[in-house]
């Protein structure tokens, strides 16, 4: 039985699970990013759980979709480590 991996946010960025939950919490456009990655992570964990039949560019659009909205998620915690650097700095 094949075990289908799991690439929740939570479980790609376990460090930052916790700005993860704020950012969703206090930044719309975060949220909405992160509920979009949630809805197609769970629609290809679905699709490769049920082994459905799918065209083979259908899957991988799905795919390169959430690899964008997770660089773009990472981005947005990188760049709120930065800005939390700086205010330390004062």
């Amino acid at each position: 039985m094949n075990t289908i991996p799991d690439h929740s946010l939570y479980s790609e960025f376990p460090e930052y699970e916790n700005r993860i939950r704020e950012l969703v919490a206090s930044d719309s456009g975060f949220a909405r990013m992160a509920g979009e990655y949630h809805s197609l992570d769970a629609e290809i964990h679905v699709l490769e759980e049920r082994d459905v039949p799918t065209s083979d560019f259908y899957f991988e659009d799905l795919k390169k979709k959430r690899a964008y909205l997770k660089d773009r998620v990472y981005s947005q915690l990188l760049d709120g480590q930065a800005s939390m650097s700086v205010r330390r700095s004062y």
